[in-house]
Order: structure tokens, then C-alpha cells, then sequence
């Protein structure tokens, strides 16, 4: 849900509220073989195992996301921002972006910056994710 917080013709901004969904499914699969002696008798033993943990976690999110025209030219700067805590307090989300965009009549075009990261705790242990780089963006409008 977003409600529109500043408008002019530079600038335009919305606060946003929300959930965010995320699960995380971690897996193992170990082979090896551990060698021992008893004095000149060599053992080998194999070891084998499997291992899978999923977490997942609603997280509510509070954020602004928006644009600002630059010069009241067509070229404008996008901007995203947004922090979630879910109901464990080692889960935490957020997620941000800015970049440099160029209106048309038919829509947008923006090149952006956009990371992003999460941390979910549990029981299974701690999983702790980030990801970043560059997009590229076209927006058409009906």
C-alpha cells in the first residue's frame, strides 16, 4: 500500500507499507572418506549424509519510494527505499536503489543501482543473504 506523501513538479514521493515473503531452503550433500591405522592395518571408512533446512518468514515493511526530476528536464533520479523486522529478532530485511532515468511519452527508461538483503534466524541456525548490481528498467505507460 502506498500513500503519497510530496508532489510538485520535481519532486514526488510515496511512503509504502507492506509484507515481504521470504523463504530460504539450505542444503548439504557430504561424501567422504575418513582413514584411519591400527598399527600397519589401514581402515577406511565412507561417510555419507544429506542435509536440508527450510525457513521462510512475513516480514512487514516500511519504506519511500519516488522521483526527482532534474532540472525540469525529461532526465530524473528514481529512488527506492524500504526496512522490514520480522517477528523473530534475528530477522531482519531491506532493500534500496537509485539511479538515473529518462522520460518518454510512451513510458520510462532507467539504468539503476539496486541491493538488497536479508537475515533469517531460527531454530535451523542463521541464514544471512545479499544481493546487489545494476538494472536496467523500462516502464510503458497505458
Amino acid at each position: 500500500m502506498t500513500y503519497t506523501v510530496f508532489n510538485d513538479d520535481a519532486l514526488y514521493a510515496d511512503a509504502l507499507f507492506g509484507v515481504r515473503y521470504i523463504s530460504s531452503t539450505t542444503s548439504a550433500n557430504v561424501n567422504s572418506v575418513i582413514t584411519t591405522t591400527q598399527g600397519k592395518q589401514v581402515i577406511k571408512q565412507a561417510a555419507t549424509g544429506y542435509y536440508s533446512a527450510t525457513q521462510s518468514e512475513a516480514s512487514p515493511i516500511i519504506g519511500l519510494k519516488g522521483r526527482y526530476r532534474i532540472n525540469e528536464s525529461e532526465w530524473f533520479l528514481p529512488f527506492y527505499v524500504d526496512v522490514g523486522q520480522g517477528f523473530d529478532a534475528d530477522n531482519l530485511t531491506w532493500q534500496a536503489l537509485g539511479g538515473v532515468g529518462y522520460a518518454f511519452s510512451w513510458g520510462d527508461v532507467a539504468l539503476i543501482y539496486r541491493a538488497m538483503y536479508f537475515e533469517l534466524g531460527g531454530s535451523q541456525g542463521l541464514t544471512k543473504y545479499s544481493n546487489y548490481g545494476p538494472q536496467l528498467g523500462i516502464t510503458i505507460n497505458f
